[in-house]
């Protein structure tokens, strides 16, 4: 008997043990994916290159971690960084992902600044019927949220439509 409970004791221990290696393992990837990001926004305008890189190497890591609101995050700043890079095609890629995540997660002001930069995007297309759907959509959330911060960026994105 007091052998099937050490045997007992040392597997619940075993597990116990993995869980927490891998509750650890997981918040180190959670605070290397901030990281990333973190670092691909301080090179966006200084080495657009630099910026993209980060932030792929964000989502490959919140894709593994299964975290949606740093898969949301890493796709921001990829599209961002597409944008600055001036590949807009794949700008809007990571912009929709991004947006697929904070619809997901119920994130209205997230959601307003990528309808914003979506915008932006299709301004630098020349698509000003579709920048201006995107630019209303955003307008509409920064509305119901009194955020006048954003309401004052959209306004200068609309401005430089013209």
């Amino acid at each position: 008997m007091s052998a099937s409970i050490s045997r007992f004791t040392i597997m619940i221990l075993l597990i116990v043990h993995s869980a927490s290696a891998s509750l650890a393992q997981s918040g180190d990837n959670v605070e290397q994916i901030r990281d990333y990001i973190g670092l691909s926004r301080s090179f966006l305008g200084v080495n657009n290159q630099k910026a993209q890189e980060l932030a792929l190497k964000a989502l490959e890591s919140a894709r593994l971690s299964g975290v949606d609101s740093l898969k949301a995050k890493a796709h921001r700043f990829s599209g961002i960084a597409s944008y600055y890079l001036s590949d807009f095609n794949q700008s809007l890629l990571h912009y929709d992902s991004a947006l697929y995540y904070y619809i997901k997660l119920h994130d209205s002001i997230e959601q307003a600044r990528i309808f914003n930069n979506r915008g932006a995007v299709y301004t630098q297309l020349n698509l000003f019927q579709k920048a201006i759907g995107e630019y209303i959509q955003a307008r509409e959330i920064y509305q119901n949220l009194n955020n006048v911060r954003g309401m004052i960026i959209l306004q200068n994105n609309i401005g430089s439509m013209y």
